[in-house]
C-alpha cells in the first residue's frame, strides 16, 4: 500500500491535464516502447520466477512438464492448423476465396507459429 500511493499519484498526475478537470489520452510519444519492456522489465520478472522456483518439486514433475510442453504444443498446432484449413476450405465452398490459396502445409505452419506463442 505504501508503494501504491506514490505510483497511483504519479499515474494520475500524468493522465490529468493542467486544470485537473478531465482526463486526456496519452499521445503516441507517451506509449511504452517494446524495447524498454523487453530489456528493462522482463529480465527481473524472469529472474524472480527462476530464483523463487522450488527446484525439487520442479525435478519431481519434470516428466509432466515436458509432456505438456511437447505433446500439448503438438496437439495445439495440429488443432489450429486443421481449423484454419477447414475454414479456408469453407471459404472456397462459399465462394469467398480462390481455390489453392492455402495448402494444408501452410495452415499447419500457421498452427505451429500460433501454438508456440499462445500462452
Amino acid at each position: 500500500m505504501l508503494k501504491g500511493k506514490p505510483i497511483g499519484s504519479a499515474v494520475t498526475s500524468a493522465v490529468y491535464d493542467k486544470n485537473c478537470s478531465k482526463f486526456h489520452l496519452p499521445k503516441a510519444k507517451d506509449t511504452l516502447n517494446p524495447e524498454v519492456l523487453f530489456n528493462l522489465f522482463l529480465p527481473p520478472i524472469i529472474f524472480f520466477g527462476a530464483y523463487t522456483l522450488n527446484q525439487r518439486r520442479f525435478i519431481e514433475n519434470l516428466g509432466s512438464v515436458l509432456t505438456y510442453a511437447f505433446l500439448g504444443t503438438m496437439i495445439s498446432s495440429l488443432c489450429i492448423g486443421a481449423c484454419v484449413y477447414g475454414f479456408t476450405r469453407l471459404m472456397v465452398l462459399l465462394g469467398r476465396a480462390a481455390d489453392g490459396e492455402f495448402s494444408l502445409t501452410d495452415c499447419l505452419l500457421f498452427g505451429a507459429i500460433m501454438s508456440a506463442t499462445d500462452p
